[in-house]
This record gives structure tokens, C-alpha cells and sequence, in this order.
């Protein structure tokens, strides 16, 4: 099993992100486990930090819920559209679409670049640099966005009926 370190100095220790072939797989200061994150079938996540409790993604891959090894829950928290949280209980565990807060709180890890939810953008720009960026587009030349503001172009066109009310 092949396993990298990304080295990064926070307060004056080291964290190590520590991937696998499975992803991201744990986060450790120096030899220390800081969190581990192991995948179970169905999309469910064992996470093993200060306590030990199983994560529950909803169609996105957010964390919504948390349970405990006893079956009592550990978290419950939901997401705006750009990865807000909200209605958060005493407990946090902070995971939107699968991805976690690494070291930064607000921030959250994804393979090429960073994500602020706070925000609502990456912190880096796209990394597919000006080859993502359309002339005739003019929402593709904010390289910092996190999505396009129009769907209107991707909505089925509506029929001469619905157009009737009929």
C-alpha cells in the first residue's frame, strides 16, 4: 500500500495528511492520530479522532448525522448551497460533500485546491488555468467560482401546453 505525507507547518507542529489508495485517509500531528476516516459500505464513514462515531452523507456526500458506536447520535447539522453550516447541535463534525475541515476551520480540502464555504469560492484559482475559460461565457472568467449562476440553459424547454396552462 502506497501512502504519501503532505507536510504543512500550523502553530509550530507539523500536520501530516496521510493518503492511500482509498483517499484522503488521516490527518496526524507528528506520530499522533488526529482524525482517521475509513469508508464502509453504503457511503457511510468510520471516523476515529477523540471519540469514535460512524458518518452518514446524504445525497451530496455532506456529513448530515453521526451516530456513536452505542447508537446514540453524535451529530446532526445540514448545509446551505455553497457549504455553510447551519443547525448545528453540540457537537460538529464538519463534512461537505465528503470533503473535511482539515486544518483550517471553514476551509475544506478538496484534491486540487481549497474550498471556503464562508466565502462561497475556492481560495486558489482553477488550476485547468485559461483552457476553463470561455469567450462567449462570460460566468467561466471568474476562475475563483464554485459553480455557474445561470441553469436556465440546461432547463427543457417548456411544451406548447405547460406554456397554455393546459
Amino acid at each position: 500500500m502506497l501512502w504519501v505525507a503532505w507536510l504543512n507547518r500550523i502553530a509550530e507542529e507539523y500536520t501530516q495528511i496521510l493518503y492511500s489508495p482509498i483517499g484522503k485517509t488521516a490527518i496526524m500531528n507528528g506520530q499522533t492520530r488526529k482524525t482517521i476516516n475509513l469508508p464502509l459500505p453504503g457511503g457511510a464513514q468510520a471516523v476515529y479522532d477523540a471519540t469514535f462515531h460512524y458518518r452518514y452523507p446524504d445525497w451530496l456526500g455532506s456529513s448530515r448525522f453521526s451516530s456513536t458506536a452505542s447508537r446514540t447520535e453524535f451529530s446532526d447539522e445540514a448545509y446551505a448551497p455553497y457549504g455553510e453550516n447551519y443547525a448545528e447541535d453540540a457537537n460538529v463534525d464538519p463534512s461537505f460533500t465528503g470533503q473535511d475541515q482539515d486544518t483550517v476551520s471553514g476551509t475544506y480540502d478538496f484534491l486540487f485546491r481549497e474550498y471556503n464555504a464562508n466565502q462561497g469560492r475556492w481560495i486558489l484559482p482553477d488550476p485547468a488555468g485559461l483552457g476553463a475559460v470561455s469567450l462567449g461565457d462570460p460566468q467561466t472568467w471568474n476562475r475563483y467560482a464554485y459553480v455557474r449562476a445561470s441553469c436556465a440553459p440546461w432547463l427543457p424547454m417548456p411544451t406548447p401546453r405547460q406554456l397554455r396552462g393546459v
